[in-house]
């Protein structure tokens, strides 16, 4: 099995519900990948609930069976799609990818 940890720093909005949009808007874009992308094995958008500076606002938590697969999600045109419009809320994305 192939993990793959996608989180995101969203820009700084004017008001708190201002974000909270945001952030939902992100979050429901990425899970509406789920019913799209067949080869996707495990997948969970999950909100940050702590105040640190140092913590991202939302993580995708996914599994795929093997490498080709994530390839092969990563590659989707739904997933192209779902990544272009986050890109007007992020500002900034760490991955992390490995086997278990």
């Amino acid at each position: 099995m192939i993990k793959h940890i996608v989180m995101f720093k969203l820009k700084d909005y004017k008001t708190k519900k201002e974000k909270e949009i945001a952030i939902q808007n992100v979050k429901v874009n990425f899970e509406n990948l789920i019913s799209k992308i067949n080869n996707i094995h495990k997948y969970v958008v999950g909100i940050n609930i702590t105040d640190s500076p140092a913590a991202f606002d939302l993580v995708i938590n996914s599994d795929f069976r093997n490498a080709e697969d994530l390839k092969s999600y990563i590659e989707h045109p739904e997933h192209q799609r779902a990544v272009e419009f986050n890109k007007q809320y992020s500002i900034k994305k760490a991955v992390v990818d490995y086997e278990y």
